[in-house]
């Protein structure tokens, strides 16, 4: 007879858990200026769940609908959402996020290191009914404030645009723009750009900076604005997002 031989496993006591995955689940409604109560509301469930949902409310019920729908994952730092629109049109795009002030925005220029911020998005496309990388778009600013007597301020912006081919082939194209910042008169500590770009120009930048202590930090203060329709970074209606299929 052969012996037995008996493999046990034995757990490390004190064996570091895995790190909780980031939480981005929220909710986000704003109103249009139409007279009557309608608006888009948003709401992405936790971790577990990883569910999304854009929805048009409206005091009138057969205004309301489910705008777009799906699940997501996070990947690379980027909260990747696949979905459906009411239309039957497919989505996947991926979203830059973080947590200024404890509330979670998407799709902005967040602090990356001490030195600079950096905004990240990518979009995919279906080929051969599967989904692959099309775009990835990085663009960095640096934080460093200006001095306090400074009205007038210019931000080098710099990054990259990559873009894939059905076929997987890769082209880059670099990018390097100078920003100019105008000191906003009515309130102290922050910074509106000054909009001397053609209309065109698809890059994103920072519409308006904060000062905070030696470091400039994106104000996103103005999202979920009256009339607005971006929550949180989100778009609501996904517009760029079907059509950039």
């Amino acid at each position: 007879m052969l012996p037995c031989v008996i493999l046990l496993s034995v757990a490390t006591p004190n064996a570091p858990l895995p790190p909780e995955p980031p939480d981005i689940s929220c909710e986000a409604y704003n109103t249009l200026a139409t007279g009557i109560e309608r608006g888009w509301g948003m709401k992405i469930s936790g971790p577990k769940e990883k569910q999304w949902e854009v929805r048009f409310e409206s005091m009138i019920e057969a205004e309301r609908r489910k705008v777009a729908a799906g699940t997501y994952e996070l990947v690379d730092g980027l909260a990747v959402f696949t979905g459906r629109s009411d239309k039957g049109e497919e989505t996947r795009f991926g979203l830059n996020y973080g947590f200024p002030g404890g509330k979670v925005q998407f799709n902005a220029f967040f602090p990356a290191t001490e030195d600079e911020l950096r905004y990240r998005r990518r979009w995919f496309q279906k080929v051969d009914g599967a989904w692959q990388l099309s775009e990835e778009l990085l663009l960095t600013v640096p934080r460093a404030a200006p001095n306090p007597d400074v009205n007038r301020w210019q931000v080098r912006l710099t990054g990259e645009r990559k873009r894939w081919d059905k076929a997987g082939k890769m082209t880059t194209a670099k990018i390097d723009k100078t920003l100019t910042y105008v000191k906003d008169g009515s309130t102290p500590g922050f910074f509106n750009l000054e909009v001397t770009r053609p209309a065109e120009d698809s890059i994103p930048v920072p519409s308006r900076l904060r000062v905070v202590g030696k470091s400039v930090e994106e104000d996103l203060s103005h999202r979920d604005a009256y009339t607005t329709p971006v929550l949180r970074g989100f778009g609501a209606g996904l517009p760029d997002e079907f059509k950039r299929r």
